[in-house]
């Protein structure tokens, strides 16, 4: 049991078992309905918003570390097919999320572990652009002129997301 989704958050990324899957996790829809959770319409891995967003609104969570069902992997399926435009757009939503809910939710104890997953996820976003075809990197440019932007700064600036914050949760009064 944890007093709040950010502890347990924090406890599984400490113990390298933190999954974004949203199928291992039961909730309430009261929860859901009250903190206005549902998942992004229309890009893959949506997992990672959800589960982060639910973590980080979460009260009172009980953690069960058991083996209640085994995993399928099909041919066919999103994580098995081959990476394309649809795959890159979804991972910069899914980076453009991450950022939305750290700015609003302004957690210092969180710093860390999300400028990991930032890191991990523009790290991803770089190995997926790099494996798009010409055709396919050439439809960024008809991107809304913001979102061409977020991409040509994740493309050309790969240093950490750390590199670039400053600790500004210090200069506000407790």
């Amino acid at each position: 049991y944890y007093e709040n989704g950010i502890d347990l958050f924090l406890q599984l990324r400490s113990d390298n078992k933190y999954y974004c899957s949203s199928c291992i996790r039961l909730y309430r829809r009261e929860f859901l309905l009250a903190n206005q959770l549902s998942f992004c319409e229309n890009i893959l891995y949506e997992d990672n918003i959800h589960t982060l967003a639910c973590y980080m609104c979460a009260k009172a969570v009980m953690h069960v570390n058991l083996t209640i069902m085994l995993r399928r992997v099909r041919n066919n399926s999103i994580t098995q097919s081959p990476l394309n435009f649809k795959n890159f757009l979804s991972y910069v939503k899914v980076y453009q999320e991450i950022m939305r809910l750290w700015n609003l939710n302004n957690n210092p104890v969180l710093e860390e572990e999300l400028c990991k997953i930032c890191d991990d996820n523009k790290e991803t976003i770089i190995d997926v652009y790099f494996k798009l075809t010409k055709e396919e990197r050439k439809k960024i440019s008809e991107l809304a002129p913001a979102v061409r932007y977020e991409i040509r700064n994740i493309i050309d600036n790969r240093k950490k997301t750390q590199d670039f914050l400053f600790p500004y949760y210090l200069f506000f009064y407790n």
